[in-house]
């Protein structure tokens, strides 16, 4: 497992911006699952309102103690509050589902000093995934009282010790039969989580096998369109309209996902639908095939 710290900021827009290799449109990469957040979230919302959270709602949430402490810094005067660390799975490690993620988060920002061992604690706090191997935790240095917080120093050698040891457990052999405790990174037998994992790997918008399959088909769509034998046949109408409803799909799956999952962090995405077409098409025909 290896680590990357950014530059502190001011705001927490940036941070969602999770970037994924590879995707032809920028603007369409601004993706991620939530994994695990803050656990005061919840009495700060409605019931499970935040999980039709946008970026911008998640940014406000993150950026909210500097707007509540208006003359609160660091000792060196720095209001640069937003503090994002980048946790990434190396070649040979072990895959990780929601609760080795969620373990991976609570234990890093409890080292940090910006939560508990038990997973609360006074700093707002998310944990997003926008690749199955990377994970961002975004985090604000202000405390809900508005104290800064006192990171442990040197930073980076302090991060370096606490991966390494955070690895050789979520990396540790399944459990045997003698009864010796699973790793929380995997799970035994298919779960309602596991399934919820597979699930959100599946229909991740950065880097699902449905996103990338439908992305194919609307640039199918765009050459069809500017084909004039494919256009005049309604080539281009077609495959707009399946990719439209294969986004569907992706939706209805997600949703499935999200039942499944833990309440206590459930998965939520922090995303806009898909970017439209580059070329605008006309609206499928009432005799478009239905879903």
């Amino acid at each position: 497992m290896i680590f990357g710290v950014s530059q502190r900021a001011l705001t927490a827009t940036d941070f969602l911006r999770l970037p994924s290799a590879g995707h032809p449109n920028p603007a369409a990469t601004k993706t991620g699952t939530l994994v695990a957040a803050w656990p005061a979230l919840a009495a700060h919302t409605s019931p499970g309102d935040f999980l039709s959270w946008r970026a911008a709602q998640w940014a406000d949430f993150l950026n909210a103690p500097l707007l509540d402490h208006p003359f609160t810094a660091s000792p060196g005067g720095d209001r640069r509050a937003l503090f994002r660390l980048l946790l990434a799975l190396g070649p040979d490690d072990r895959v990780l589902n929601t609760a080795g993620w969620t373990y991976a988060a609570h234990t890093v920002l409890a080292s940090l000093g910006l939560a508990r061992p038990d997973g609360d604690g006074p700093h707002r706090w998310i944990a997003v995934r926008a690749h199955p191997r990377h994970l961002h935790l975004i985090a604000n240095l202000i405390s809900e009282d508005g104290t800064w917080a006192q990171l442990p120093e040197p930073l980076l050698p302090h991060l370096q010790s606490q991966v390494r040891l955070l690895a050789q457990t979520l990396n540790q052999p399944p459990a045997s039969s003698a009864g010796r405790p699973e790793s929380p990174a995997m799970a035994s037998a298919p779960t309602p989580n596991s399934l919820a994992d597979l699930l959100d790997e599946i229909t991740d918008e950065a880097a699902g096998p449905l996103a990338q399959v439908r992305r194919q088909i609307e640039k199918a769509a765009i050459s069809s369109a500017d084909a004039a034998d494919l256009h005049r046949a309604g080539t281009d109408r077609r495959l707009e309209w399946i990719a439209r409803r294969l986004y569907d799909i992706q939706e209805d799956l997600r949703g499935i996902g999200h039942t499944l999952s833990d309440p206590a962090s459930p998965p939520s995405r922090l995303a806009t639908a898909p970017a439209p077409l580059t070329r605008p098409t006309p609206a499928p025909s009432v005799h478009a095939p239905a879903r």
